[in-house]
């Protein structure tokens, strides 16, 4: 990136209240290339970057956009997720999250249930305790027992024999509306007319079911499950899926990937409540600090919004930290995570089936960097 790369969205805002001098000198690199400034990132975000742990690893380009015809992201199970993200470099390699000791093809009797569209892998427990799963024609009661889905024959009390060994993974990019809760069960002590998350996308389960009839197919709708959370009261990117193998990482914190959130205020904050959010606080007993805090828009009629970037994303993490700087939330939406970033034409409430560059640029950290990059940050 250019060091005369103006910066004006993350620091030009006139209208922050009790703003001094030395704050707009902070927000373009022009300004800390001239003056030999050791801050470097958000150029507006200044002097409220985090610090990054040598943990955090920096990946090389990547997340290269595909081609406009690609197709849709149904990837059968296979011996990895590798693959290139962007153009003539290869994807940085991440932690070895949901990798097993076995080859695809072996795994957990539970899980096999579970990545068949049975039950979650909790009710699929269930199902062996209680006698109501055999394998190779005989109960088997431990959840942990080994299937070699190529060879074995599992068959279920109510749902027959499983067509195993061609599982297909699915991933959808979902514009959360708010009053959407992320869970996988219609119950879990929410009230009033909250809805499930994958209930948005009961258009694209109900063709499944009407292609699987017309082609005289005997397998069930995958069972999509939302990946991380997203509180009920806040909207934007979540992704849906049936790959647990992914799922779990693009929401381990190990994985490095950051979530970004534009969040609107009552009030336009000041330079010491960005400040106040930038230092972090204790959320669900632990101490959180975002990995940068800044204006969102250089727009005048968008003083009160403001960008957030978080490592983890703990539980109301945004909402608590905005609070503790005495602001009100209005709204938050959830803009980005890792690589990937919300659509601009996809309208709330709206799902996109990714293409399979697509799921691998949501972990490419490489990715993730040049949309970082974009926004002044490095």
């Amino acid at each position: 990136m250019s060091a005369l790369r103006p910066c004006s969205l993350l620091g030009s805002r006139a209208s922050i209240r009790g703003t001094q001098p030395q704050f707009h000198r902070l927000v373009t690199c022009a300004t800390a290339a001239r003056e030999g400034s050791a801050t470097s990132g958000f150029e507006g975000f200044g002097q409220y970057e985090r610090k990054r742990s040598p943990s955090g690893g920096r990946g090389g380009r990547g997340g290269g956009r595909g081609g406009a015809g690609g197709r849709p992201s149904r990837v059968r199970t296979s011996g990895g997720r590798g693959g290139r993200g962007g153009r003539g470099q290869a994807q940085k390699e991440g932690p070895n999250l949901g990798q097993s000791k076995y080859p695809p093809h072996i795994m957990r009797l539970n899980k096999t249930l579970a990545t068949h569209g049975v039950a979650s892998r909790r009710a699929s427990e269930a199902l062996i305790e209680e006698s109501r799963v055999k394998v190779n024609g005989k109960v088997v009661r431990d959840p942990a027992h080994l299937v070699n889905t190529k060879r074995d024959e599992v068959e279920v009390e109510g749902r027959g024999k499983l067509k195993l060994g061609t599982t297909e993974y699915y991933y959808f990019a979902v514009n959360k509306p708010k009053g959407y809760i992320c869970s996988n069960a219609p119950s879990e002590g929410f009230e009033g007319n909250a809805k499930l998350v994958v209930e948005l996308l009961e258009p694209w389960i109900e063709g499944y079911r009407k292609r699987e009839k017309a082609s005289k197919g005997a397998r069930p709708a995958p069972r999509l499950y939302s990946v991380g959370r997203l509180d009920v009261n806040s909207s934007g990117l979540i992704f849906v899926t049936n790959d647990g193998a992914w799922a779990q990482q693009v929401s381990h914190p190990s994985a490095g990937l950051t979530k970004e959130y534009v969040v609107t205020t009552d009030v336009a904050p000041t330079k010491q409540q960005l400040e106040t959010i930038a230092a972090g606080g204790m959320v669900d007993g632990a101490f959180v600090q975002p990995v940068a805090v800044g204006p969102a828009s250089s727009a005048p009629d968008q003083a009160n919004r403001t960008r957030i970037i978080v490592n983890e994303g703990r539980n109301r993490e945004v909402r608590t930290l905005v609070a503790y700087a005495g602001l009100e939330v209005r709204g938050l939406k959830r803009i980005r995570v890792g690589g990937f970033k919300l659509p601009a034409d996809l309208g709330l409430g709206g799902y996109r089936q990714l293409r399979p560059h697509e799921v691998r640029r949501v972990t490419n950290l490489g990715s993730q960097k040049t949309l970082l990059m974009e926004i002044g940050y490095e």
